[in-house]
């Protein structure tokens, strides 16, 4: 987790994701998840559906990362945060694309909600939940938002 610094709280949250962003991107496992409270609950729409703790997440995410050859591309558009006090949430249009290991090729978009709680002076997420779209005729999901 960073040192408590004095940027506006929006400022450090809107930092912490541009981190991450780039870490996932860079397949960086521990600095995907230095942000994580250790108890955090993440939502996940592939695989587990629900994941608790920043170890299960690491985890994850190291699953996730060697389901994937060359490099990785991920954007968070559209982000919009809420603040009150020493707790905010924030959530965001994301999108992902890759080359599988079995060389399909993805690029899905996705919507994603994330609360913090400010610790100490540094902010940790708590709770992560990602979801697609679906279509409510097929019930598939719409990965092309």
């Amino acid at each position: 987790m960073a040192a408590p610094n004095s940027e506006a709280p929006e400022e450090q949250i809107r930092v912490l994701v541009k981190d991450r962003v780039r870490a996932l991107c860079g397949r960086d496992i521990r600095t995907s998840t230095s942000p994580l409270a250790p108890g955090v609950l993440s939502f996940d729409p592939v695989k587990l559906l629900r994941c608790s703790g920043s170890n299960a997440t690491g985890t994850r995410l190291a699953e996730w990362f060697s389901s994937y050859q060359g490099s990785l591309a991920y954007e968070v558009e559209i982000l919009r945060i809420v603040l009150a006090d020493d707790v905010a949430f924030c959530h965001s249009l994301n999108r992902g694309s890759a080359t599988r290991t079995d060389g399909a090729r993805i690029d899905k978009w996705w919507f994603a909600t994330v609360f913090f709680r400010k610790t100490d002076g540094n902010w940790a997420i708590t709770h992560e939940h990602s979801r697609v779209a679906f279509d409510l005729n097929s019930c598939r999901r719409v990965l092309d938002v």
